[in-house]
Protein backbone atom coordinates (compact mmCIF):
# COMPACT_ATOMS: atom_id res chain seq x y z
CA UNK A 1 0.00 0.00 0.00
CA UNK A 2 3.17 2.25 -0.81
CA UNK A 3 2.96 4.73 -3.77
CA UNK A 4 5.41 4.39 -6.18
CA UNK A 5 7.00 7.14 -8.57
CA UNK A 6 8.52 6.73 -12.02
CA UNK A 7 10.59 9.64 -13.19
CA UNK A 8 9.47 9.78 -16.99
CA UNK A 9 12.22 12.52 -17.60
CA UNK A 10 13.86 15.27 -15.62
CA UNK A 11 10.39 17.10 -15.24
CA UNK A 12 8.36 14.49 -15.11
CA UNK A 13 7.11 11.65 -12.84
CA UNK A 14 4.55 9.71 -12.92
CA UNK A 15 3.21 8.57 -8.99
CA UNK A 16 0.67 5.30 -8.45
CA UNK A 17 -0.92 4.82 -5.64
CA UNK A 18 -2.20 1.43 -3.96
CA UNK A 19 -5.74 2.38 -4.31
CA UNK A 20 -5.20 3.76 -8.36
CA UNK A 21 -4.51 -0.07 -9.18
CA UNK A 22 -7.17 -1.27 -7.15
CA UNK A 23 -10.09 1.28 -7.65
CA UNK A 24 -8.98 1.65 -11.69
CA UNK A 25 -9.53 -2.38 -12.77
CA UNK A 26 -13.32 -2.09 -13.24
CA UNK A 27 -12.31 0.61 -16.08
CA UNK A 28 -9.79 -1.80 -17.76
CA UNK A 29 -10.71 -1.67 -21.24
CA UNK A 30 -10.24 -5.51 -21.82
CA UNK A 31 -13.65 -5.70 -19.26
CA UNK A 32 -16.09 -3.78 -21.09
CA UNK A 33 -19.39 -5.59 -21.18
CA UNK A 34 -21.11 -2.93 -22.77
CA UNK A 35 -21.26 -1.95 -26.74
CA UNK A 36 -20.35 1.55 -27.82
CA UNK A 37 -22.45 2.94 -30.90
CA UNK A 38 -20.18 6.18 -31.80
CA UNK A 39 -16.73 6.41 -33.46
CA UNK A 40 -13.76 5.84 -31.20
CA UNK A 41 -10.14 6.69 -32.04
CA UNK A 42 -7.27 4.87 -29.93
CA UNK A 43 -3.48 6.83 -30.43
CA UNK A 44 -0.92 4.50 -29.45
CA UNK A 45 2.90 5.59 -29.41
CA UNK A 46 5.29 3.38 -31.05
CA UNK A 47 7.53 3.65 -28.55
CA UNK A 48 5.26 3.00 -25.80
CA UNK A 49 6.46 0.89 -22.71
CA UNK A 50 3.56 0.93 -20.55
CA UNK A 51 1.40 -0.50 -22.50
CA UNK A 52 1.97 -3.17 -24.92
CA UNK A 53 2.42 -2.54 -28.93
CA UNK A 54 -0.34 -5.18 -29.80
CA UNK A 55 -2.83 -4.52 -26.59
CA UNK A 56 -5.63 -2.34 -28.51
CA UNK A 57 -5.42 -4.98 -31.76
CA UNK A 58 -7.72 -7.10 -29.67
CA UNK A 59 -10.39 -4.03 -29.50
CA UNK A 60 -10.60 -4.82 -33.61
CA UNK A 61 -12.13 -7.91 -33.44
CA UNK A 62 -14.51 -7.43 -30.36
CA UNK A 63 -18.12 -6.41 -30.65
CA UNK A 64 -18.08 -3.77 -28.01
CA UNK A 65 -17.37 -1.11 -31.02
CA UNK A 66 -18.71 -0.58 -34.14
CA UNK A 67 -16.51 2.19 -35.30
CA UNK A 68 -13.37 1.75 -34.14
CA UNK A 69 -10.05 3.14 -35.65
CA UNK A 70 -5.87 2.40 -34.17
CA UNK A 71 -3.57 4.73 -34.90
CA UNK A 72 0.27 4.21 -33.92
CA UNK A 73 1.88 7.35 -33.79
CA UNK A 74 5.52 6.56 -34.81
CA UNK A 75 8.44 7.43 -32.23
CA UNK A 76 5.91 8.24 -29.44
CA UNK A 77 5.93 7.14 -25.97
CA UNK A 78 2.82 6.42 -24.19
CA UNK A 79 2.45 10.17 -23.17
CA UNK A 80 1.52 10.82 -26.62
CA UNK A 81 2.60 14.89 -25.38
CA UNK A 82 5.22 15.90 -27.86
CA UNK A 83 3.79 18.51 -30.06
CA UNK A 84 4.20 16.52 -33.13
CA UNK A 85 1.97 14.28 -31.60
CA UNK A 86 -0.62 16.47 -29.97
CA UNK A 87 -0.92 17.87 -33.89
CA UNK A 88 -1.78 14.58 -35.26
CA UNK A 89 -4.23 14.13 -32.30
CA UNK A 90 -5.78 17.38 -32.97
CA UNK A 91 -6.13 16.77 -36.00
CA UNK A 92 -7.84 13.43 -36.42
CA UNK A 93 -10.19 13.89 -33.72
Amino acid sequence: KKIVKVKINQNFSYIYSHKLIFESKKYLIKNIKKKYYGSVVFFHGSKDLSVPYNYNENLLFSNHFKDIQLKTLKDEDHSLSSKKALEIIARDI
